[in-house]
């Protein structure tokens, strides 16, 4: 939903921009001060949406329940959800590389739990 919002947003500012350069008459000057605005917006939004996505994607992350209970669904969940932020350009190739070493790390302590129970009881994936 968030997402969703803030696509919208950034066609609304996008689409504002076009029309105000097509439909008046300004000088320069209020043109330029206009699209430097408009652009900081957008990139504000950006941020955002940026920010947004990560810590969404970390709640998945610190999920130990779901992890520990389906390492491989869980798993798959975090890569898949990381390069469908990717592919959105949501996220920059930096950060689908730091997401994807850190859903295989997850993987790796959910595995190691599995086969060595004495774990269980000392220390979590947070530790």
């Amino acid at each position: 939903m968030l997402f969703q919002m803030i696509f919208s947003y950034r066609r609304d500012f996008q689409r504002a921009h076009f029309v105000w350069r097509a439909g008046t008459a300004r000088s320069n000057t209020l043109l330029f001060i206009h699209t430097v605005i408009l652009e900081q917006m957008i990139m504000d939004m950006h941020k955002i949406e940026r920010t947004a996505a990560i810590a969404t994607w970390k709640v998945l992350l610190h999920d130990s329940e779901a992890l520990l209970e389906n390492p491989g669904a869980q798993h798959k969940t975090l890569r898949r959800t990381a390069q469908s932020l990717h592919r959105s350009l949501i996220i920059d190739h930096d950060d689908l590389c730091d997401m994807l070493e850190l859903a295989d790390g997850a993987l790796a302590y959910a595995v190691e739990r599995h086969l060595d129970p004495v774990h269980l009881e000392m220390g979590s994936i947070h530790d």
